[in-house]
C-alpha cells in the first residue's frame, strides 16, 4: 500500500516537472519575440493581440471538441480572481515595473517570486514547506542575482518602478496557491477564463492608447498587413498564454505552488541562454557559475527524501 503510495506521487512529481519544464521553454523564448515586435509597437498592442490570439484559438478548439468546458453550472468568481491576478496585475505590474527600473533589478525582483510563494504560503496558508524547498529557493535566487548582476547591474533608484515590480512578484505568488486551492476547476477552464480577463483589461487600455494617437485602423489591422508581428503573437498567444499557462496550471495541481515556482528560475537561464544563441549576446564565467546555482537549487527543491516527495 505504501509503496503503491510512494509511486503514485513519484509519477505525478514527474508530471509536474514535465508541464512547468515545457512551460519554462516556451516563455524562456518570449524575449526574443517580444523584442522583434516592441522596438515597433506598443506593449499594450503586443498585449491585446497576443490575449486576443489566446482566446480565439482556445475557442475554435472548444468549438471542434478539441478541448472541454464545463463553465455553465460552476462559480465563475474564484476564475475571475485569477484572471485579475494573472495576467492582469503581473502583466501590469511587471510591464510598468520593467520600463522604471533596469533590466537587472527587473530580473532580481522576479526571481523573488519563489521565496514570496513560501512566505505567503506559511504565513496565509498555514503550509509548511520542507527544508530542502526553501533551501532550493534561496540557492536558485542567488543564482539569479549573480547572473544579473554580472549582465550588467544598473541602479535606477524608481521607487514607483520598484512597487510595480512588487506587485507582479505577489500577485503571481498570490495566483499560485490559489490555482491550488481551486482545484474543482480544470487546467483548460483557468487558462481560458484567465485569458478572457486579460483580453478585456488589455483591449481597452490599446483602443485607449490607439484612439489618442489617431491610429485604430493601424492596431487592428496590424496582424493581416506585418507578417512578423503576426508571427510573434501567434507564438506568445498560443504557445505562452495558452499551452504554457495550462502547464503552469497543471504542473500546480501535480507539485504544488512552491516547487513549481522555483522552475521560473529556469526562465531566466533560458533567456540568457537563447539571447547567447540566437542574439549573438555574451555570457562570462561568473554568470555560467550563477546558471549552475539555479539549476542546483531548482534541483534541491524537488528532490525526493528518505522515500517521501519534497512537498
Amino acid at each position: 500500500m505504501g509503496q503503491n503510495l510512494d509511486e503514485t506521487m513519484s509519477i505525478k512529481a514527474k508530471k509536474g516537472i514535465a508541464y512547468i519544464l515545457t512551460a519554462e521553454v516556451l516563455w524562456g523564448f518570449t524575449g526574443i519575440m517580444t523584442k522583434k515586435v516592441v522596438n515597433h509597437y506598443s506593449v499594450l498592442t503586443l498585449l491585446s493581440w497576443r490575449l486576443t490570439i489566446a482566446v480565439i484559438f482556445m475557442t475554435i478548439l472548444v468549438r471542434v471538441g478539441i478541448i472541454k468546458l464545463d463553465l455553465k453550472t460552476k462559480n465563475l468568481r474564484p476564475l475571475i480572481l485569477l484572471g485579475i491576478l494573472q495576467p492582469c496585475l503581473f502583466f501590469t505590474g511587471e510591464t510598468i515595473g520593467i520600463k522604471m527600473t533596469t533590466a537587472s533589478e527587473a530580473g532580481i525582483f522576479l526571481a523573488m517570486i519563489p521565496v514570496m510563494t513560501l512566505l505567503i504560503a506559511m504565513i496565509f496558508f498555514k503550509k509548511h514547506p520542507g527544508s530542502m524547498q526553501v533551501v532550493g529557493a534561496f540557492v536558485s535566487v542567488l543564482g539569479i542575482v549573480i547572473v544579473m548582476i554580472y549582465k550588467g547591474m544598473g541602479i535606477s533608484f524608481s521607487i514607483v518602478g520598484y512597487l510595480f515590480l512588487g506587485v507582479a512578484v505577489t500577485s503571481a505568488a498570490v495566483f499560485s496557491l490559489l490555482v491550488e486551492k481551486y482545484s474543482d476547476y480544470t487546467s483548460i477552464e483557468k487558462t481560458y477564463v484567465m485569458s478572457i480577463m486579460g483580453t478585456i483589461v488589455f483591449v481597452l487600455g490599446a483602443y485607449g492608447e490607439h484612439k489618442m494617437a489617431g491610429t485604430l485602423e493601424l492596431w487592428i489591422s496590424l496582424p493581416f498587413e506585418d507578417m512578423k508581428f503576426l508571427g510573434s503573437v501567434l507564438y506568445l498567444g498560443i504557445g505562452c498564454s495558452f499551452i504554457a499557462y495550462t502547464c503552469l496550471n497543471k504542473a500546480i495541481e501535480y507539485i504544488g505552488p512552491t516547487r513549481t515556482n522555483i522552475f521560473a528560475s529556469l526562465n531566466t537561464v533560458l533567456a540568457v541562454l537563447s539571447g547567447v544563441i540566437f542574439l549573438k549576446e555574451d555570457i562570462n564565467l561568473p554568470q555560467w557559475g550563477g546558471i549552475i546555482l539555479v539549476i542546483i537549487g531548482v534541483y534541491m527543491a524537488n528532490k525526493k527524501i528518505k522515500g517521501k516527495e519534497n512537498v
